[in-house]
This record gives structure tokens, sequence and C-alpha cells, in this order.
């Protein structure tokens, strides 16, 4: 907030004052300060800023919308189709929790014996946080990840998607940076 960043800019004067030495950056923010200097509060002092999923995802953290004048589909993440298969929508017999990670339960939403059709793609929870994908086709949703692919419930029909297509996905911050 304003309060914190005119005492950060306080603290440097006294540093200076002190130490008889110049400090010509205040790193005082994240892409979180965005909307303060967009409005003009930010103090002139402050000169520094570390912005990048501003700059990547164009998120406005305060607002929970997109700054003015920059776009959220710039990064899109698009991963292979390897398989495309009919399926229970409830895993049959017991699960287990030893998986090494998040898991996705989706199945409560479907009763036993519901079919449907699964699609895997070629990115996992080694190449990225899976939690922070989302399709860009609303009707899709991710239902399980393994350490190298992804299941993704594409819907009662395969409606034409086939091995060798891909299927999009937007990407949070930190989906972003595990990619990179």
């Amino acid at each position: 907030n304003i309060d914190q960043l005119m005492q950060l800019v306080l603290y440097r004067e006294l540093l200076e004052l002190k130490f008889e030495q110049p400090l010509p950056m205040i790193s005082a923010g994240s892409s979180s300060v965005l909307p303060l200097m967009l409005e003009d509060r930010v103090p002139d002092a402050v000169n520094h800023y570390r912005i990048g999923e501003a700059v990547f995802l164009g998120t406005d953290l305060v607002n929970n919308t997109t700054l003015p004048g920059l776009r959220s589909d710039a990064i899109i993440l698009e991963a292979d189709v390897v398989e495309v298969k009919e399926k229970s929508l409830v895993p049959l017999g017991e699960t287990t929790s030893m998986t090494p990670f998040e898991t996705f339960n989706h199945h409560e939403e479907s009763a036993p014996g519901q079919r449907g059709y699964r699609a895997l793609v070629t990115v996992g929870q080694l190449d990225t946080e899976v939690s922070g994908l989302t399709p860009l086709n609303p009707s899709y949703k991710i239902v399980g990840a393994s350490s190298d692919l992804t299941v993704v419930h594409i819907g009662d029909e395969a409606n034409g998607l086939e091995v060798g297509d891909t299927i999009k996905f937007r990407v949070n911050y930190a989906a972003l940076l595990r990619l990179m």
C-alpha cells in the first residue's frame, strides 16, 4: 500500500545519510503495484518493479481483472493429443493417494457407469503446474495428470478430436513459470 511505499522511501533516505552512499534503486513491488502506478499514487523515488505476471498475462492482481491496454491471452499453451478414448468417468476399484502429485476429484459429479470421452495430452506435472491450466474450450475439464500426461474430459462425444490434434490452454502465472 502507499504507506508502506512511503516508509520504504524514508528508510532509503535514512540509509543514505547513515552510510553516506546513494542508493539509486528502490525495488518496491510486483505486478500488484501497477494499479497504483496507473493512478499515479506511487512515490517517484520508487523506481524498480518486478512485473512479470502483468507483462506476460496482463493480470491486475488487485482487482482480479486484466490491466487496461494489456491482454490475458498473449500466452496460450498447445498440448498434443496422444489418445482419445471413451472411458468410465468414475474410476473402477479402489483409488489410492500414493501419487506424488495433486489429484483432481471431478468424478464426484459423475454417476457410476457413466461414460465420456477423455483425451491425453503431452504436458504433465513435470512440465507445469497443471492446476494452473484452463482449457480454452469451456466444455473441456482437466480431470487428472501424471508426470508427463494430462487427462482432459472432452464430453459425451469426441467431436472430431483425434490423435495428433492439440488442445489449447490458458495458463496462470505458476503454470507459466514452470513452463518457462
